[in-house]
């Protein structure tokens, strides 16, 4: 018989997120094998808006029962909300689905996004760039802008 029931779980504290806008923030859930069996995970996938997954994410492995991985996240805010999606997780018992939140905020600099403009081929596109400084006693330098 094969095993029912999901097998991986987020351990507390894992599944909600709250992140400035525009500033990337790494998270690093845990997964804990829940079940009372080994199970083999080959992979991680993420669709959502504020948060993804870094490259090799989840190397294959077997948890024990009882034994955790952490699943690096970059999460990157593009825009003010929250966000309820599911961290997916492959297993050799089928693909476990693991519920996160992601909420962003206002960015505590006043940065925001630099919003996508449709530019026809041959033309130039130069956006003004605005920096906000919330210390009003010290200044900034500008090194280099590209």
């Amino acid at each position: 018989l094969r095993p029912t029931g999901p097998a991986l779980a987020l351990v507390p504290g894992g599944d909600r997120w709250h992140v400035p806008l525009v500033m990337p923030l790494p998270g690093f859930p845990a997964v804990e094998n829940a079940s009372p069996d080994p199970v083999r995970v080959t992979g991680a996938s993420l669709q959502a808006l504020h948060a993804h997954l870094t490259d090799g994410a989840v190397p294959p492995t077997t948890l024990q029962p009882g034994e955790r991985i952490t699943v690096p996240i970059l999460f990157l805010a593009l825009m003010l909300g929250c966000e309820d999606f599911h961290l997916e997780l492959q297993t050799d018992r089928g693909v476990e689905r693991l519920p996160m939140r992601a909420c962003a905020y206002p960015n505590p600099f006043g940065v925001v996004p630099v919003p996508a403009p449709r530019v026809q081929v041959g033309q130039a596109y130069a956006p003004d760039i605005v920096l906000h400084n919330p210390s009003l006693t010290k200044g900034f330098k500008v090194h280099r802008v590209a």
